[in-house]
């Protein structure tokens, strides 16, 4: 069975899928500002551990519906472990 990305495009190259365009423009957009958005922050704050960078990724991990992977730091610091 061919991948969706198979399906995606033609031999060539070519988008097959008239809405891959828009759809890939609004991710990159998405991907620019969530790192622009943690550079301001890691900027701000030059302690990765503090508090200000695990907001910015939270912040920006619940903008993309992503899992954040600094709440697995943050209940083990929680823990004492």
């Amino acid at each position: 069975m061919p991948s969706r990305v198979q399906q995606a495009f033609a031999e060539d190259g070519a988008s097959l899928d008239s809405a891959l365009k828009g759809r890939a423009a609004r991710f990159l957009g998405e991907l620019e500002w969530s790192a622009r958005a943690l550079g301001r922050e890691r900027e701000r704050d030059t302690e990765p551990d503090g508090e200000t960078y695990a907001d910015a990724v939270s912040a920006v991990c619940y903008k993309a519906g992503a899992r954040d992977p600094t709440s697995d730091r943050q209940q083990t610091a929680n823990s004492g472990h």
